[in-house]
């Protein structure tokens, strides 16, 4: 394999449990030049292997933060639509996409867009939006504990491990994850950050 800047470095490793994908993702990691960006999000901490080699390791929720909400509220949103369309494999109906994008707007962080929530729940006459209010709650209240979404951290330089294995529930890497990676390619399309984005396990995504 071999890295080029300004070309098409996509690949897609897919097998078996215990087929040796992670080994081989390692090998060609172990690769990337030093002077490259090369961002590893690890949901299971199996990728600590390339500190040897140079990478920086840190751990989501202890040593990196990204709060979803810096993304805009167009870009909170498709996080936790996708969320909840791709982890929990829930469709996003007409309404309860309109209740998620007034929830979010003017939301610093998770916790006042579920403030919002709860405080339209509370106080529709509208039985469609108090449904679609309470189905919000049950999927934004598990996040709201999860330390990785408070606080902001620019996206990190260098060859650098992110190690989501603390995360307590599987909603919260997903989140995470896909926090991270709108917020790759956001900074990309603004020419502020380039390298390689390696996603690990990615079907842990969802759809």
């Amino acid at each position: 394999a071999r890295f080029a800047r300004g070309q098409d470095n996509s690949l897609l490793l897919c097998g078996a449990p215990g087929t040796g994908k992670s080994a081989a993702l390692d090998t060609l990691l172990a690769r990337v030049p030093s002077t490259w960006n090369a961002l590893v999000l690890d949901p299971a901490g199996e990728h600590a292997v390339l500190e040897r080699y140079g990478y920086a390791v840190v751990r989501a929720g202890v040593d990196a933060f990204i709060n979803p909400m810096e993304l805009g509220p167009a870009g909170a949103f498709d996080v936790l639509a996708g969320v909840i369309e791709g982890f929990w494999n829930e469709r996003v109906s007409p309404i309860v996409a309109e209740v998620l994008r007034r929830s979010l707007h003017g939301a610093r962080n998770l916790g006042d867009a579920y403030d919002a929530v709860r405080a339209l729940l509370e106080r529709s006459a509208r039985e469609d939006e108090r449904n679609a209010a309470a189905a919000l709650i049950r999927r934004i209240e598990p996040l709201l504990s999860c330390p990785a979404f408070y606080g902001l951290e620019p996206l990190p330089r260098g060859r650098v491990v992110v190690d989501m294995s603390a995360l307590e529930s599987e909603d919260a890497k997903a989140a995470f994850a896909l926090t991270v990676i709108h917020a790759v390619y956001s900074s990309a399309k603004l020419g502020k950050w380039s390298g390689l984005l390696v996603i690990d396990e990615a079907d842990r995504l969802g759809n």
